[in-house]
């Protein structure tokens, strides 16, 4: 079965969303005083408005920050798609509205919480989510609209489309062990693909930071800010005079490595070394 899949959004990314979220948050209780809050009549109550953006600062980084520890494999890049992201944000927005009931109950008080009032607050957390997620889910569509990540059941294997910026030339399309590196050429990208023949190269109008932002981390990395590789088919890490460069598998290439990833890739082949021991 063929999935489209959207980037996952890193950690860290999901920790500047959060400031970012609960900023918004308080902007518009502030600003334009929506769901009653017009009506308040007390001291400080911009104060008081800033702990809904408070409460939205700590729970959505911190949410993230634990289910991206504990579940890994939910998070594996081949797998996510838009359905795996609303799954995943819904509990986070449920979250964040018990925790406004909560705050609301203790700083209002005169009424005892029912279950009226716990999906009065879901109601309002969703509608209050709904532009900034529908921006965020717009500019992956986007992104994906680039290059296209289609993956079977199995992790291992799966097929990456890379679309051009010019409607004149045709997609590439190939399987990801066959996909050797990617590499900038000005406003173009250098696709290198392994056949039986030898090393085929495609360019394509497209930009690189978009490339990596779409294709597995775990597969694919990159080690100079020209050249993203395919991590399974790095063989070794040689030094050339003041420079380091990875040698591919099965072929006389060699890349060049930025020295701020030398480490990473020794990790890399390492980690390939130790898999193929074991087996």
């Amino acid at each position: 079965m063929i999935k489209r899949i959207i980037p996952v959004t890193s950690l860290k990314s999901q920790l500047m969303a959060g400031i970012i979220i609960g900023l918004a948050v308080f902007f518009i209780l502030a600003v334009f005083q929506p769901f009653g809050t017009f009506g308040f009549t007390m001291k400080n109550k911009l104060l008081f408005l800033a702990g809904y953006g408070l409460i939205c600062m700590v729970i959505y980084p911190s949410y993230y920050a634990l289910t991206m520890m504990f579940f890994k494999k939910w998070f594996t890049p081949v797998k996510w798609t838009i359905i795996r992201e609303i799954t995943t944000l819904l509990p986070v927005i449920f979250l964040i509205s018990l925790a406004g009931l909560w705050y609301h109950h203790r700083i209002i008080g005169g009424y005892t919480i029912d279950a009226s009032d716990v999906f009065y607050f879901f109601r309002i957390s969703l509608a209050v989510a709904v532009v900034p997620f529908s921006v965020l889910f717009y500019r992956k569509y986007l992104i994906s609209n680039l290059t296209t990540v289609n993956a079977p059941e199995a992790d291992e294997f799966y097929s990456v489309t890379f679309e051009s910026n010019n409607k004149n030339e045709k997609p590439v399309t190939v399987a990801s062990p066959g996909l050797v590196y990617v590499k900038s050429e000005g406003n173009y990208i250098e696709i290198a693909i392994k056949t039986t023949e030898g090393i085929r190269t495609h360019l394509l109008r497209n930009a690189l930071n978009q490339v990596e932002s779409r294709l597995p981390e775990n597969d694919f990395v990159r080690i100079h800010r020209s050249y993203i590789v395919n991590a399974r088919l790095i063989e070794s890490l040689n030094i050339s005079g003041s420079s380091y460069n990875v040698k591919i598998r099965d072929t006389d290439l060699r890349l060049p490595v930025s020295r701020s990833m030398i480490r990473i890739v020794r990790g890399i082949i390492t980690d390939h070394d130790s898999s193929l021991t074991l087996q």
